[in-house]
């Protein structure tokens, strides 16, 4: 019997009428306690909670959902998912909830499953900002565990409820300097770059990922993370322009997002106009093959609910390249580009007609006149 059917049914229709009754709360919280299946405890006490955020006997049943983490060693799935619930809703009541930190460090402490353990070092991150049992028992994991995944769950934790720490700093780079796991390499670079953004080791280390790698996830998740700690890194736009073209839908949005980054850059800092140098003739050529997306070619998400249309997408990018477009680099562009201004091309492709207009256009208003008549000649 499912739990709509359990709970009292007089009960929840009067709070659907009237959300404060007491009686109705009381009738409701009485029937919670003879539960006998976590999952039914789990969903009677979020129902009630929605109704009375306060009621201390739906908290007590989630803490008590938390605590039981790794006692159910028959449905470990089961548990995990049930601990993760009662988590999530206990931290929304109240995110500063000892008895339930308590909980996740003993937890800690004590775990022999690494599945429950992991879980519990990720649930940390979401209660007791700027608590110190927290944060110590996180910092003593960070210092004492050999499992590189487990690392990461715990810096990202900590990183959560203690902003700033760089403790685990040592242990990250020491991770990225023997590691040969890519995908720990990625997300190891991440925190690291999160915590110290101009790290060396970070850009570098992703960077070679980039280049050595042939798995376009990697690759991907690789560039996107490099342009967050690097905007304007020309390795990681090159490669996200190339994964667009190879696999369109979704993931053109990590593009958009590097490109239009590029706006907000200092055009009159030095390393800022050497990677605008090598990014805007990758720019250019990729508004050149920019092709409309085929659903067909799509193989990381069949279901992708974010999809940026095709004319969205170019005009936007020659947007962007007008608004970093240097001048040394007018006369170039007028005469890479001159070309998709014909009337023919204007037929079959009216849409990169009119980005590659708004761009020459652009570099004609910047352009003694003599100049921009023998470039578009």
């Amino acid at each position: 019997m499912g739990v709509t059917e359990v709970i009292n049914r007089p009960a929840r229709y009067l709070l659907e009428i009237e959300p404060v009754n007491k009686a109705a709360i009381a009738t409701l919280s009485k029937t919670l306690e003879t539960f006998q299946f976590d999952d039914e405890r789990l969903q009677a006490a979020k129902s009630l909670l929605q109704v009375d955020s306060n009621n201390q006997i739906a908290i007590n049943v989630l803490f008590e959902l938390v605590k039981n983490l790794g006692q159910s060693p028959k449905h470990p799935d089961d548990a995990q998912y049930i601990a993760q619930g009662a988590t999530k809703t206990l931290s929304q009541i109240d995110p500063s909830n000892q008895l339930a930190i308590n909980a996740l460090v003993q937890l800690i402490r004590t775990a022999n499953n690494h599945s429950y353990l992991s879980l519990a070092v990720q649930n940390l991150g979401l209660f007791g900002a700027d608590n110190e049992a927290a944060i110590v028992t996180l910092i003593e994991l960070i210092a004492s565990t050999k499992d590189d995944y487990l690392l990461c769950d715990a810096v990202e934790s900590l990183g959560k409820i203690d902003p700033g720490n760089k403790i685990a700093i040592p242990a990250l780079l020491e991770r990225i300097q023997t590691s040969q796991d890519e995908c720990l390499l990625r997300r190891a670079a991440f925190h690291l770059g999160e915590l110290d953004p101009g790290n060396k080791v970070v850009l570098s280390t992703l960077s070679q990922i980039l280049e050595t790698t042939q798995d376009e996830w990697r690759r991907l998740y690789a560039a996107e993370n490099l342009v967050k700690i690097d905007p304007g890194n020309p390795k990681a736009i090159a490669t996200l322009c190339q994964i667009r073209e190879s696999n369109p839908y979704q993931y053109e949005s990590i593009l958009m997002d590097a490109i239009q980054n590029l706006e907000q850059l200092d055009s009159g800092n030095k390393l800022v106009k050497q990677k605008l140098n090598e990014v805007i003739p990758t720019l250019i050529e990729f508004i050149q093959i920019f092709q409309q997306d085929d659903d067909n070619k799509n193989c990381f998400n069949n279901n992708a609910t974010v999809q940026l249309s095709y004319e969205f997408c170019l005009l936007d990018i020659a947007d962007s390249l007008t608004k970093i477009l240097q001048r040394e680099h007018l006369l170039q562009v007028v005469i890479t580009l001159k070309d998709y201004l014909s009337k023919q091309f204007y037929k079959n492709n009216s849409y990169r007609y009119e980005a590659v207009f708004n761009i020459i256009w652009h570099c004609a208003e910047n352009l003694t006149y003599p100049d921009f008549y023998e470039a578009i000649n």
